[in-house]
């Protein structure tokens, strides 16, 4: 058999290599084609533009070719070798681009490579960090009047860049050029005045943008890193104006946030499911010796109802109990349980509720309060001083998250506080509150503690955070 045949046999038992752009990092932004791809991978091939973690969903065995700036793992002759062996090994193989990978990303060299020598090869297109990083800034990279035409280019070496004549100027690699760049613009002469909008993390919930003129960018040392998309064009002023407010939410469940414009969810609560104990049983066996259930959160009624159906009760065991609940949030979840409960102020306060207690002299009951180890005293001494006899039940905890985000508070309008336990651990991770931000509290207590934290914060915080 002559070396050709030998050839041509391997090429036709070889497997397929699927050049799939991962899009601007978000996984949700990844095409339904990529994703098929990866599903069915026996190898991929990543690189510095994306989350290697993203990948731990998928079969295929990872190898990592990363290659960003002067700091390359693997040249690109490596690269291609690697692919064509693995391909000749009958695999079925990922080489997984962040973006696209038409758009600097060398996918037209690698296939040509391979398809050269026979191997079943196929482009998938990506979401490109341009389009995630304009609609991360709002900024039309093309607008009716405005600009009619836009470039992309690599900011790599300014020095040897060629800028054609377009209204929208989109660089990628140029994170660490701002300056000289913006300085090139302007002695090509584009106006001093031009804005730019920079963008950090394109597509990301941590995404950050920042927005200049031509001249301030030249001049500024409050500059973005690494990955940056940089906008430049009078389109980047389109919307800066009409951005919405920016707020960070702290609580589980971004859904309760009551804020208006861009929510971040930063969550600085997990919520888990509490060790039985005697107390808690007890009272669930026996939930028809109370006159009266306070329910003080959503979690509250989740984890009550959880414990009532694996006792074998369920609603017509309450059927002689008052229901009180605390907010609309609260009132909404007993209504998805069969129960119709006014909510007991709307500030989701336990004040409007001992307010409601004092007003109809709801004396001498007996008072179950379904709560997490977190929560505050105040309710139940407060109501066992108007001569009621209260029970809690510790159903759920309330836990610092594993990995909490760490945000740029500089790029918010407000934070909104769920919680006592939120307001803590807020101070814990950011160790101070910033004067440009508004606030938002659900509950007077989550109000008392921010101010006493805010408060005490120059002196002695691990002190006043141990309390």
């Amino acid at each position: 058999m002559t070396e050709n045949n030998i050839a041509n046999r391997e090429i036709a038992k070889s497997g397929k290599v699927t050049l799939a752009g991962f899009g601007p990092g978000n996984a949700e932004l990844l095409t339904v084609k990529a994703l098929k791809a990866l599903k069915a991978s026996d190898v991929i091939y990543y690189d510095d533009l994306l989350d290697a973690s993203l990948l731990d969903q998928f079969p295929g065995e990872k190898i990592y070719v990363g290659k960003r700036s002067s700091n390359h793992a693997f040249s690109q002759d490596k690269i291609n070798e690697q692919l064509y062996s693995s391909a000749l090994e009958g695999k079925n193989v990922v080489r997984l681009k962040g973006g696209d990978p038409l758009i600097f990303g060398r996918g037209i060299e690698e296939y040509h490579y391979l398809a050269k020598r026979g191997i079943n090869v196929e482009l998938v297109p990506g979401i490109s960090s341009a389009m995630a990083a304009a609609a991360d800034a709002l900024v039309p990279l093309t607008a009716r009047g405005v600009s009619s035409s836009v470039v992309f280019l690599s900011g790599h070496d300014i020095s040897k860049l060629v800028i054609p004549k377009a209204e929208t100027l989109v660089f990628f690699m140029g994170a660490s050029r701002q300056n000289q760049l913006a300085k090139r613009l302007l002695k090509e002469g584009w106006h001093a005045r031009t804005p730019v909008a920079v963008v950090q993390n394109a597509s990301y919930a941590h995404s950050v943008n920042k927005r200049y003129t031509l001249e301030q960018l030249e001049n500024t040392d409050d500059l973005l890193v690494s990955p940056v998309i940089i906008i430049v064009g009078w389109t980047a002023a389109e919307n800066n104006s009409h951005l919405p407010e920016k707020w960070l939410y702290t609580g589980s469940n971004i859904t309760e946030c009551r804020q208006k414009g861009m929510l971040i969810h930063a969550p600085l609560v997990s919520i888990e499911p509490a060790e039985k104990d005697d107390v808690s049983e007890h009272a669930i066996e026996n939930i028809h010796d109370f006159n009266r259930i306070i329910f003080t959160s959503r979690h509250a009624v989740e984890h009550f109802f959880d414990r009532l159906t694996e006792v074998r009760k369920d609603i017509r065991s309450l059927a002689n109990v008052e229901i009180d609940a605390i907010g609309p949030v609260t009132a909404e979840a007993l209504l998805k349980r069969g129960i119709i409960a006014e909510p007991r102020g709307l500030n989701s306060s336990s004040e409007d509720l001992v307010e409601f207690y004092k007003l109809n002299q709801i004396r001498n009951q007996s008072v179950l309060i379904p709560c997490s180890d977190k929560s505050s005293k105040y309710l139940p001494d407060t109501l066992s001083k108007l001569d009621n006899k209260i029970t809690t039940i510790v159903l759920f905890y309330n836990r610092k998250p594993l990995n909490i985000v760490i945000h740029n508070l500089e790029e918010f309008h407000g934070v909104e506080f769920s919680s006592v336990p939120a307001v803590e651990r807020f101070f814990e991770v950011y160790k101070a509150f910033p004067e440009h931000l508004e606030y938002v509290f659900r509950g007077q207590q989550s109000e008392q503690r921010f101010f006493e934290l805010s408060g005490k914060l120059k002196k002695d915080l691990n002190t006043v955070l141990s309390d």
